[in-house]
């Protein structure tokens, strides 16, 4: 069956929300100082929103890389790392790193080992707390205190009413097993964009909730005495973003990939609070650890696979809707 991926730029950046409009704006100004290096350049930048369920089950249809861009920046923990593209397509990207990387995520392990994937930056996922209607119930401090019965019905994480954040739950399958996930289900009450999160956190609307698990960038723009900011003991949640550079597209653009992961992007980043791995940006805006699901977790396990069996068990049952009366006419007002 022919795919229906389009491969119409050169560079295609499906970014976290808080990213997109810094780095298509700090993309754009690079651009357009040097029309002679780019002149031939098609480049797209967008928010990395709906793509779980739009662009990324296209990868897993995917028959050659020329259908591919020649760059892809992408989010959260999606298709690429589904078996299938790891092994069919991955040993045809080739990690471009151009300086050693920063300590900070070094040391946890979020360079790529088989050097396939360009690890560039992370949304760090916190919890935001409500302390008004966590009432007398303890503050969580660790990802695992989420799964305590009290909190039933009363976390929102990222996502919507059939879909969730995988780069939450994977982290909980790992630590804790499917159980963990079936915990979990009794625990969430609806999954929302970050930027709904951030109305809902601290105000008495029936659809808000105790806790609200989302990215520090958004985390950061909560203005509510009543709500904190609660960074866990075992780590923000790194839910990557990443580069793939074709093997033979790094000499055609590599002054684009040199500015991708130059000083001046980093420090992009860090006004944007994500991390940086260039060694000589500082990461102390970062205020914790980090936590990362790991490269030995994601290649020894069937992603997709995987990712389909949680989504499948912390759904939320469907309450049906009651059948029309099609005898009934409502009245003319």
């Amino acid at each position: 069956m022919e795919t229906t991926i389009v491969k119409t730029p050169d560079l295609l950046a499906l970014m976290p929300c808080g990213l997109r409009n810094p780095f298509k704006d700090h993309v754009d100004t690079f651009v357009e100082a040097h029309p002679d290096w780019f002149a031939d350049l098609n480049y797209l930048v967008e928010g990395n929103v709906n793509h779980e369920t739009r662009y990324y089950p296209e990868i897993d249809k995917l028959e050659s890389v020329d259908d591919l861009p020649d760059i892809v920046l992408a989010s959260d923990v999606n298709s690429f790392f589904h078996r299938r593209f790891l092994t069919r397509f991955s040993p045809q990207f080739t990690s471009y790193l151009p300086h050693p990387p920063h300590p900070f995520l070094a040391n946890v392990g979020f360079c790529d080992p088989d050097e396939h994937f360009s690890m560039f930056t992370a949304n760090l996922l916190v919890m935001v707390v409500d302390k008004q209607r966590l009432g007398n119930r303890p503050m969580p401090r660790e990802w695992v205190h989420l799964l305590h019965p009290c909190f039933k019905n009363d976390v929102i994480l990222r996502g919507e009413d059939d879909f969730f954040c995988n780069a939450v739950l994977l982290p909980y399958y790992k630590d804790y097993g499917m159980e963990a996930i079936r915990l979990m289900a009794s625990n969430v009450k609806t999954g929302r964009h970050p930027a709904e999160m951030v109305k809902l956190a601290g105000s008495d609307r029936e659809e808000g909730a105790v806790i609200y698990v989302m990215p520090y960038f958004f985390a950061a723009k909560v203005r509510n005495p009543r709500v904190e900011i609660v960074w866990p003991k075992d780590g923000a949640i790194l839910s990557p973003v990443f580069l793939l550079v074709k093997n033979e597209a790094i000499d055609k653009h590599r002054k684009m990939l040199d500015f991708i992961f130059s000083h001046e992007t980093a420090q992009v980043l860090a006004r944007n609070l994500a991390p940086s791995l260039h060694p000589e940006v500082s990461n102390e805006h970062i205020p914790g650890p980090v936590k990362w699901l790991g490269w030995d977790f994601l290649k020894r396990h069937d992603i997709g696979a995987l990712k389909k069996q949680i989504q499948q068990s912390i759904q939320k049952p469907v309450v049906p809707k009651p059948k029309e009366n099609k005898n009934h006419h409502p009245e003319v007002h």
